[in-house]
């Protein structure tokens, strides 16, 4: 047991070097994330539309005079899971920015579970890892390009209600 617990970390860390891309999938949902902490949603089903072609930053950090966007893939692992959300898998990667003296790490981690396909719950931590304080403005998560396809209209929108008029609820979004 103890020789299976090292070989799943390097071979993670494998995927990483040989493909430059972490690979979580569930159900329909395909989250892919680069060596530079960079990802991009789509469908797992093959003749789907792609959603990113792009990888993008997600996640980052607005700092008083920068943007923390830039992470580099330090390490990454993949874990069994089994808790009160039932059984599934939780991938850990993490990561490192450095800007002037500034150096912040990146703790991504993303979990799905087989009773909730398509879905993942991501949670992402952040640590100053330099000398100095770091003043954060504000916190960016999953913050998505989706791109439109040349759909008409591009993106619509659900707007439930429990009112007694009964108006639409699935309507085409404005995105000019």
């Amino acid at each position: 047991m103890r020789s299976f617990a090292l070989v799943l970390p390097m071979l993670c860390l494998m995927l990483f070097s040989c493909q430059n891309t972490a690979r979580i999938e569930n159900g329909k949902l395909l989250l892919e994330i680069n060596k530079k902490m960079e990802s991009r949603v789509n469908y797992a089903e093959k003749g789907s539309k792609q959603l990113m072609k792009r990888f993008t930053p997600s996640e980052y950090l607005v700092c008083r005079h920068s943007e923390i966007r830039d992470f580099a893939v330090r390490d990454s692992k993949v874990l069994s899971i089994d808790d009160g959300f039932g059984k599934g898998k939780k991938t850990i990667i993490r990561g490192v920015a450095i800007q002037k003296d500034i150096k912040i790490e990146k703790i991504l981690t993303l979990a799905v579970y087989d009773s909730f396909p398509d879905m993942a719950f991501i949670n992402v931590r952040y640590i100053n890892a330099g000398k100095h304080n770091v003043e954060i403005m504000k916190w960016v998560n999953q913050a998505y390009d989706i791109d439109d396809n040349g759909d008409s209209p591009a993106f619509w929108s659900f707007q439930g209600s429990s009112t007694g008029a009964r108006m639409d609820w699935i309507l085409p979004v404005d995105s000019s």
